[in-house]
């Protein structure tokens, strides 16, 4: 969405700078008139003035509490990438989240991560679901192993490798069909809402499968390249790109993570109302380190 935001406001004014440089050149005059911003008054009443002061102070009280980590995971990036053959850095990425999760709660959860459809005459988003059947079972591999550098692990390794590579091809589907309009979840929130419309709750809007599956995100990620944001910032290349920025957890209990990933390194806004915040960052840096050990491993993949 933003990515799509950042496009329809800058694409007007490129085209306008492309018409000024080109009235210059064929030495035609060029009038940009603009006028000064208009300081707008607003007259409010006691009660409204009031609202607007307790609205502050519950917004103070509540961002508050929100817990905001940066993290940097050196080696992860896009040089990693291309001297790996790997197409879609963006699948490491959220497997090394899915595991970081795993250490810190146990579990593998569900996980939202919009995909721009901007293809589509005014399209914003769908929703990638990167946990797939791939990703679990490699997970699931990797924890039976304390170290990856004991003697003796070249098989186990050439295996982990084998369902690495199976992992990244599930998700570059997956984000294919995202891509060509396959994201289910708009599609069925839209149809709740008609339904909600017309004073009805089918069943499947209050089967688990939907309020868990659809709905809840424990993990809820926004991503960009370093090269993007670049463009917008003004920034070269060798500089750090945007350091500020942030997505929300999407549920009390989770987490929201910004992540851009830049040549030799992928940076992250980790944000969550939890304490379990600490635990699952230095998880992250864990989870990395093993990811990036299978996928750079000499072995070849069975």
């Amino acid at each position: 969405t933003v990515v799509r935001l950042l496009s329809e406001i800058t694409t007007p004014l490129e085209n306008r700078l492309e018409n000024v440089s080109t009235a210059q050149t064929a030495k035609q005059p060029v009038s940009l008139q603009s006028r000064s911003p208009l300081q707008l008054t607003w007259d409010l009443n006691a009660d409204i003035t009031s609202s607007l002061v307790k609205a502050e102070a519950d917004f103070t009280a509540l961002t508050s509490q929100l817990k905001v980590k940066n993290v940097c995971l050196e080696g992860l990036g896009e040089g990693l990438a291309s001297s790996h053959q790997v197409d879609e850095l963006e699948a490491i990425v959220h497997l090394i989240l899915q595991f970081a999760y795993f250490r810190c709660h146990g579990q593998i959860d569900n996980i939202y991560q919009p995909i721009s459809t901007r293809h589509f005459h005014h399209g914003r988003t769908a929703v990638l679901h990167p946990v797939t059947n791939a990703s679990v079972q490699f997970i699931e591999q990797l924890e039976q192993v304390k170290r990856l550098d004991e003697p003796g692990s070249d098989d186990f390794l050439k295996r982990l490798k084998s369902m690495l590579n199976d992992t990244i091809a599930a998700y570059t589907d997956r984000k294919a069909l995202c891509l060509k309009g396959g994201g289910v979840d708009r599609h069925l929130f839209a149809l709740q809402q008609l339904a909600q419309q017309q004073y009805r709750t089918p069943d499947i809007f209050q089967d688990e499968a939907y309020t868990q599956a659809l709905t809840q995100y424990r993990i809820a990620t926004s991503g960009f390249t370093d090269a993007f944001l670049n463009k917008f910032t003004g920034q070269t290349e060798k500089s750090y790109g945007m350091r500020l920025g942030a997505f929300g957890p999407g549920v009390g209990e989770g987490y929201g993570v910004s992540y851009s990933i830049g040549r030799d390194r992928t940076r992250l806004t980790v944000t969550s109302w939890s304490a379990a915040i600490k635990s699952f960052i230095l998880a992250l840096h864990q989870a990395a380190t093993d990811v990036i050990t299978v996928l750079t491993s000499e072995v070849t993949a069975k």
